[in-house]
Formats: C-alpha cells, structure tokens, sequence
C-alpha cells in the first residue's frame, strides 16, 4: 500500500486483520454524534447558525454532507408549508371558518 505523504493527519481503524488509514476530514461520525448534531440544528437560532456553518465549512466532508442534507430538508418543508398556506388561503380555509360551524 502507498504512502500518501500529503495528508498531515491520518486516523488508523482496524477491523480484524484490516488496517484502513483514513484522513481526519473524512473521519466516519458515530450514530450518537448524528442524534447530537440533529439536537443541535433544531435549537432556533444557534442550530440554524452552526448548520450553515457546517454546511459551508473545510469540516469533516460527513459532516458537511450531513448539515447539507438537513438544510436541504429544512428548505423543502419550509416550501410545502408555504405551498399549504397559500392553498388554505386561496380557498377560504382557516380557524375562523371551522368556530362558526361548532
């Protein structure tokens, strides 16, 4: 196996006999540190802050992988809810509609 002298940082796993060296930015994030990162992103203005961050960082490329995938979730619930709003409004469906019935 070839030595790759540019990379500064180098994680070693083994799993069994198998020893993969894998650079820091690459670094695999556990399942607990994907459950943290999801509670952090869903703080109002501190998780929407650190989620650009992220995103948009020279971080761990999983990391920023993950952050670009919530982001991009948050984007198109943001557009659905919009969508739904607008088509309650266009047709007169709202709280008021549904008191006087009752």
């Amino acid at each position: 196996m070839e030595e790759n002298n540019n990379i500064e940082e180098v994680k070693t796993f083994s799993y069994k006999t198998t020893t993969i060296n894998i650079p820091e930015n690459y670094k695999p994030i556990s399942a607990w540190g994907y459950v943290g990162y999801q509670l952090l992103f869903s703080l109002p203005i501190i998780g929407i802050i650190m989620l650009l961050v992220f995103a948009f960082g020279d971080g761990n490329v999983n990391l920023k992988n993950f952050a670009r995938s919530y982001l991009l979730f948050l984007l198109i619930g943001i557009i659905l809810s919009a969508i739904v709003l607008i088509l309650f409004a266009a047709f007169g469906i709202g709280f008021t509609s549904f008191a006087k019935y009752n």
